[in-house]
């Protein structure tokens, strides 16, 4: 080859470049714009991943403590409903003695007034 033909060549794809100048910049700058926002795809998937992991982590504590504060609550209504029975017994137990009380002050009064009745 002689340096004519080469020269002619160069000048050639030179050429060529001036012509498609804008064409290739457009098309680095589309594969630069393409490999970028893939990227910060990426970047928002993974964050997404982390902040779905972490709402998980707090899910199953949230679920483990209200598991917690079910069965507390289950034992206060069992202890509340042991107290409720032994208050009612104890009330049953004071309305009887009340009655008995009752009972016993009628039956003195009563016996109060036929005394009087024979004194007199």
């Amino acid at each position: 080859m002689d340096v004519a033909k080469v020269e002619a060549t160069i000048k050639n794809d030179f050429t060529w470049l001036q012509k498609h100048e804008k064409l290739v910049l457009a098309v680095i700058a589309g594969l630069v714009l393409w490999l970028g926002i893939g990227k910060i795809d990426t970047l928002i998937a993974n964050h997404d991943n982390a902040a779905l992991h972490q709402a998980q982590v707090v899910a199953d504590q949230q679920a483990a403590v209200n598991a917690g504060l079910a069965q507390q609550a289950a034992y206060q209504a069992a202890e509340y409903k042991a107290l409720a029975a032994q208050v009612a017994a104890q009330n049953a137990q004071l309305e009887a003695a009340n009655v008995a009380l009752s009972n016993a002050l009628i039956k003195q009064q009563h016996t109060d007034a036929t005394d009087r009745k024979s004194v007199v």
